[in-house]
């Protein structure tokens, strides 16, 4: 299993997208059971505040949740046309890998 977060301004565009899913097809084979697109969280912000560090990614918002599904769903969408991978929207979705 692959994922990559898709983060606001960084990596949520279509051409950001398709070079991972081509990466994934060409440099790995493509052989992933499921590749998973994630909403960008804030995680860990208590953490930095306890070391008194500043937390990097201090600046970016989590989308509303209608906002990040409608764009993780057509990204998937996207990258499941062009490369044929087993790609989803979400970690709460799983693929049936009987057979």
């Amino acid at each position: 299993m692959i994922r990559t977060p898709v983060i606001p301004g960084v990596n949520d565009d279509e051409q950001s997208m398709l070079e991972i899913g081509k990466f994934i097809r060409e440099e790995l084979g493509g052989d992933v059971v499921q590749y998973q697109l994630l909403p960008f969280r804030k995680m860990g912000t208590e953490k930095y505040a306890t070391l008194q560090r500043p937390y990097p990614m201090g600046s970016f918002e989590t989308p509303e949740r209608a906002v990040w599904e409608n764009n993780l769903t057509r990204l998937a969408a996207l990258i499941k046309e062009k490369y044929g991978l087993p790609v989803v929207a979400g970690s709460s979705r799983k693929l049936d890998i009987g057979g």
